[in-house]
């Protein structure tokens, strides 16, 4: 597995993952669809997030994760 999400990246997806899943357990929204959607939607942040793989940046061909380059001299 490629890694393929800065560390940015990461951050935001976390955060949103978190609330996504606190607002589908706290029944925000009166509606079960939205409640589960919502927890489903945080909890694939949440995997991407730690993970640092992204499946659809996969299909897509996008990569914002950078690696180092060591110089050898």
């Amino acid at each position: 597995m490629k890694k393929n999400i800065n560390r940015s990246g990461r951050i935001a997806r976390a955060v949103i993952g978190i609330i996504a899943v606190a607002l589908s357990l706290t029944d925000f929204f009166e509606d079960q669809i939205v409640d589960v959607g919502l927890l489903i939607i945080g909890a694939v942040l949440l995997i991407a997030a730690v993970v640092q793989m992204c499946p659809l940046y996969h299909f897509l061909g996008i990569n914002t994760y950078k690696t180092k380059k060591i110089k050898m001299y």
